[in-house]
């Protein structure tokens, strides 16, 4: 019998660890990070940035289901401005502007009368993932302007993330300005109306002074890192704005964790 209850002690131990059950709900904005929509390419070593559309199905229609606020970036500014933030909302966004975001997550979004903002690599629309390296997975096709400009009729919100998706830690202050604001006119110039919210790529530079304080000049209003967590009300960062990446391998009680408290695990 003592056996017995120390292995069950040690799987509860363990399945507190997997699952943050135990995680208090927090109030506040959960801003949820896609990147690929689809069946992850055989061999990839990026299987867990790709999430199937039935999973993603699955939790826009959770969304629906129990209610939970989604909102747009420009509201959310809004309710910054005005101290308004709900107890609960969500923010959908989709890093890089893969193709299959217009294929498998558009047709999703709509179906739920969902709204999410899609961050561009302004360089690559059009074409492929140039700053990817194909021993990990290969190149993938990028949102075309014609598709970009369908789903912005529809409501969808467009950011900038970079002109070609370097780590900004890596360059010179004026590299890393170029980056930033010729990315914003190139984007506004194609799409002919303003981009203000921005994406660093990797997440580097939203915790790198130096280059977060080029951000605001530019001309953006809001920017998000790759912080894992809620964005508690009363404690937002306008310029490192917290995320929180859904992966492939998690299953809707992780997606249910990562929106009540912003993690599903250690």
């Amino acid at each position: 019998m003592k056996i017995l209850l120390i292995l069950a002690g040690l799987i509860f131990l363990g399945a507190s660890a997997r699952w943050n059950w135990w995680r208090p709900s927090k109030k506040g904005v959960a801003i949820l990070m896609y990147h690929k929509i689809g069946q992850p390419p055989e061999n990839s070593k990026l299987s867990n940035l790709w999430v199937t559309p039935d999973k993603f199905d699955r939790q826009m229609r959770y969304l629906k289901e129990h209610n939970i606020p989604v909102i747009s970036f420009g509201e959310y500014y809004q309710m910054l401005q005005t101290k308004t933030v709900p107890d609960k909302a969500v923010i959908l966004t989709f890093d890089d502007g893969y193709e299959d975001n217009y294929t498998e997550a558009f047709p999703v979004l709509k179906k739920y009368g969902l709204r999410a903002c899609f961050f561009i690599v302004s360089d690559t629309i059009g074409i492929i993932n140039k700053w990817h390296n194909p021993a990990t997975e290969p190149h993938q096709k990028m949102l075309s302007l014609d598709q970009i400009k369908e789903m912005r009729q529809t409501g969808m919100e467009f950011g900038s993330h970079t002109l070609s998706h370097l780590n900004l830690n890596d360059l010179n202050i004026d590299d890393a300005s170029i980056q930033i604001t010729k990315s914003k006119v190139v984007l506004e110039q194609a799409f002919g109306n303003k981009v203000d919210i921005f994406a660093y790529p990797y997440g580097a530079g939203a915790y790198n002074p130096a280059i977060k304080q080029l951000v605001k000049p530019a001309g953006y209003i809001l920017a998000v890192g790759i912080r894992q967590a809620i964005n508690v009300r009363g404690h937002e960062d306008y310029f490192a704005l917290k995320r929180i990446t859904v992966r492939g391998d998690e299953n809707m009680y992780d997606y249910y964790l990562q929106i009540r408290g912003g993690r599903n695990r250690l």
